[in-house]
């Protein structure tokens, strides 16, 4: 944005003999009215990403806890001591827990990448 405008103010010496001075301010303000509301719908696609996320994060939250669900049924009907009963309780908590670790950790790569280009965006 800061660059168009240098343009524009180093090109209005050189289009002054053809075109007339209010063209160029009103060309110019709809420019700047452009640019803001490029700078706004960027700012609401951050919210709508950031929402998206923390829905998503609870998405994987339960599927996971669902699937760890299915399983523990499953194999609790085949088991019969409660030490594998425990046992298996245990590991299938550990292993959603790591699950739903890992799909948080991609999704929060995935945030920081989409930070980091609208904050170029920006200053472009």
């Amino acid at each position: 944005m800061k660059s168009n405008l240098k343009e524009i103010t180093s090109l209005k010496g050189k289009l002054i003999p053809t075109v007339n001075l209010s063209k160029i301010e009103e060309l110019y303000n709809k420019l700047a009215e452009l640019c803001q509301m490029k700078v706004e719908l960027e700012v609401t696609n951050r919210k709508i990403r950031e929402e998206n996320y923390q829905l998503t994060l609870k998405t994987d939250y339960y599927e996971t806890q669902m699937v760890g669900i299915d399983k523990l049924k499953e194999d609790l009907k085949i088991s019969n001591t409660d030490d594998q009963q425990q046992k298996l309780i245990l590991y299938s908590t550990k292993i959603s827990e790591l699950k739903l670790e890992s799909m948080r950790a991609k999704r929060e790569t995935m945030l920081a990448q989409e930070k980091e280009s609208f904050f170029q965006r920006l200053n472009m």
